[in-house]
Formats: C-alpha cells, sequence, structure tokens
C-alpha cells in the first residue's frame, strides 16, 4: 500500500514531518488533525513565522489527513487563518487597512521634503562659485583665485565683482576648509553634467533659466524632491495605483491649457486598454507646491533640461548609472519615512501608496460627488471594489454615494 507521505509535495513533506516531530515531543497524536492541536502548533511558531508561512502550513497539514484516509473536520479557510495571523501580528497592508491621504497630510508631508531638500553651506558655496563664473566667463580652473583676488582687493581693479550676500558666502566657504575642498570637484562634476570640458567657461551657451536649473541642480535632494511631489500630488489628483503611475512615459505627456494630460499604456486587469489622466492646476497661477500640474511641470523641466531626458518612464529612478521605473517598495519607503518626520506615524495612521487612492475618493465622497462620478476618475468596475477605497466620511456614506 502507497504511503500517504510518498503523495504530498516536497515541500509539504517536509512541513509534516515537522509537525510531526513536534507532536511526539508533546505527547500529542499528529492524525487525524484536531483544532486544539493545530492551535496548539501554530502558536508555539508565533515568533518565528509570517503568515504566508502559516498558509502553507496549514495546507501541507490538511492534505495530509486527506492522504493518510481520516474522515473530514470541519477546519477554518486557509485564507482566513493567514489574514487572522497578519491582523493579530499587526502586519497590515490589505487596501481596508490603510489610511487615506487627506490634503491637509498632503502639505505636511510636501513640507517635509521641501525643506529636507534645503541646500547645505557647501552646497550654496558651490552654487556661488559657478554662478559667478558663470557672470563672468571665468574658466574652472580660475573660479577660485579670481574670487580670493576679488575679496582681497574688495572688489578694485579685481576681475570679478560680487554682491554682498555671495560675499558672505563665499568668505565663509572658505574659511572652512571642510566646505571649500570639494567645491572644486563639485564644479567639475557640474561642467561634465553639462557635457562641456573642463577649460571652456562655465556655463557657456546657456540661456539664464537654464543655468537656473542647472545650478539648483547641485543640490542633489533637488531632483529627488521633484520627483517625489510629483508623484504625491499628480498621483493623489488622478487617484491612480502606483502601477498606473508607474507605466506613464514621457512620450505620452502632453501640455493642455488646463495643465498636463497623461496616456498610460495598460491598466490592471485591462492591459490594452489605453487611459487618458488629466492633470488640472489648482493653484490660480502662483505655481504652489501642492498644485498637480505645477508640480509635475517642474519635474519635466528639470529632466528635460538638467537630466536630458524626454523618453523612458515618467517617474524614474537614478540608480547603478540607469533610470529604472520606480518600484513600489521605494514608494512605501519614502512615504513611511515622511509620515514619521511630520508625526502621522505617532497618530496612529498608516499611510501607504494606496493612500493617494483612498484619499482622492474620500475626498470626493465627502464633497457629495456621485458614485458614478467617482468611478468615472477611479476606473473602479464595481461598487463593491470601489468603497472599499472610502474612509469614514459618516455613517451616510454607502447609501449617499448611490443618489
Amino acid at each position: 500500500m502507497t504511503n500517504f507521505r510518498d503523495l504530498l509535495s516536497k515541500d509539504y513533506a517536509e512541513r509534516f514531518t515537522s509537525y510531526e516531530r513536534w507532536c511526539a515531543a508533546h505527547n500529542l497524536a499528529t492524525l487525524p488533525l484536531s483544532d486544539d492541536t493545530l492551535s496548539l502548533y501554530l502558536l508555539a511558531h508565533w515568533d518565528n513565522w509570517g503568515a504566508g508561512t502559516v498558509k502553507n502550513v496549514f495546507h501541507a497539514l490538511k492534505a495530509a489527513h486527506h492522504l493518510s484516509g481520516h474522515p473530514a473536520v470541519a477546519l477554518p479557510d486557509s485564507e482566513a487563518v493567514r489574514k487572522a495571523w497578519r491582523l493579530e501580528k499587526g502586519v497590515v497592508t490589505e487596501e481596508h487597512k490603510v489610511d487615506a491621504l487627506d490634503p491637509m497630510l498632503l502639505g505636511r508631508i510636501v513640507g517635509h521634503f521641501f525643506k529636507e531638500a534645503e541646500p547645505s553651506t557647501s552646497t550654496r558655496f558651490t552654487q556661488t562659485m559657478v554662478r559667478v563664473a558663470h557672470r563672468h566667463r571665468l574658466r574652472v580652473p580660475d573660479i577660485t583665485t579670481a574670487l580670493v583676488e576679488a575679496l582681497a582687493m574688495e572688489g578694485r581693479h579685481a576681475r570679478v565683482s560680487v554682491s554682498v550676500d555671495e560675499q558672505k558666502l563665499i568668505v565663509d566657504g572658505l574659511a572652512d576648509r571642510s566646505v571649500a575642498a570639494p567645491v572644486r570637484h563639485r564644479i567639475d562634476w557640474t561642467a561634465k553634467r553639462l557635457s562641456l570640458p573642463t577649460e571652456p567657461f562655465v556655463g557657456a551657451g546657456l540661456t539664464s533659466v537654464e543655468l537656473d536649473w542647472h545650478i539648483a541642480a547641485i543640490n542633489p535632494d533637488m531632483t529627488r524632491t521633484l520627483r517625489t511631489t510629483s508623484y504625491l500630488t499628480v498621483g493623489h489628483a488622478v487617484a491612480a495605483r502606483h502601477a498606473d503611475l508607474a507605466r506613464i512615459q514621457l512620450e505620452d505627456v502632453s501640455e493642455t491649457l488646463e495643465g498636463y494630460e497623461l496616456g498610460q499604456r495598460g491598466e490592471k486587469s485591462r492591459s490594452t486598454s489605453q487611459v487618458r489622466h488629466l492633470v488640472s492646476h489648482t493653484c490660480d497661477g502662483d505655481r504652489s507646491r501642492l498644485c498637480p500640474a505645477c508640480s509635475l511641470g517642474a519635474w519635466l523641466e528639470c529632466l528635460r533640461v538638467v537630466h536630458r531626458r524626454t523618453s523612458g518612464p515618467l517617474l524614474a529612478v537614478y540608480y547603478g548609472r540607469s533610470w529604472k521605473t520606480m518600484h513600489t517598495n521605494t514608494a512605501n519607503l519614502f512615504l513611511k519615512n515622511a509620515c514619521d518626520a511630520v508625526g502621522a506615524d505617532a497618530e496612529g495612521r498608516r499611510i501607504a501608496t494606496r493612500s493617494l487612492r483612498a484619499g482622492k475618493s474620500t475626498e470626493m465622497a465627502r464633497a457629495n460627488v456621485s458614485l458614478a462620478g467617482i468611478m468615472a476618475i477611479t476606473r473602479h468596475k464595481t461598487e463593491n471594489e470601489f468603497l472599499r477605497y472610502v474612509r469614514a466620511i459618516g455613517p451616510w456614506d454607502a447609501w449617499r454615494l448611490q443618489t
């Protein structure tokens, strides 16, 4: 007669053998399965097992029970066991367990990123050196010498002139060796990024706007901040999934009178569909950091002028000397760090990429937008699926949305 263990897969057989050894060590019957024995076995591994392991063990033991010829017993569903395990351990990633990102919290997070991106003393020193060198068409090797000469002569009969603010930055920078030491390398790096050799004039041939962008890009946090705020504001405005945003290509972005139109090549569960996202201005022309169209415009300008990118993923990350599509884990990580910094985590709020979609859905529901109108923006197929994204808008939420 064939041993039922031979009918189990290798993984299931190993899991059943471990269960068998544990039962023998605790003087418990291995088969047939019972709720009490199974519960004790799972609780014994509470500290070491995740929800996925618990689900696999559950499947393996149920298969062994069935193949051994024992009569069927009433056991809970394996998926229910997995979800209960995750919930009890505090691992919450399901959509309805993620809080909505409301406009107020979005403003706090965006403000945090811009505050973090404020240039350091060394960066401002380098930016000042490049700007003065461009103004007087100095060669890179002559910058420091000319500036020292100008400061020593208080600007009289010197080759360069500097403003009061620039003079203070330069004096402080030259006095601090830790600031002044790496400046030559950073200026050379800037010239290289501009596709200019070291000898020609710094920034020759650039317009004033292009020069401003390149000087701003000396700050290493500038690119990351513009990309992040564009991701957050646009994702919230169009109630998009992370996967939808990651699919948008630079070639599919077009400017309109109201803002921008984003083409998306394929969508979740509808790989051949063509989706268009409309990103409109919300700032009345004052270029607010929370305006999705202004944030997107700044990011596009940075990509075009500084990084010379006109194709590829819109929201890409520079990694390993190439631009790669932003992964969900990357977005969740910077969201988590930002929420910790602004105190959202201490408030008990769980924010992830799906919070953008949930936040916009809840905001429209609170504004009394009809269910059909909201689903046209979020592109949900069923009402039940959409309502999972609406967070605590009052006891009237379900029936009022349907009116």
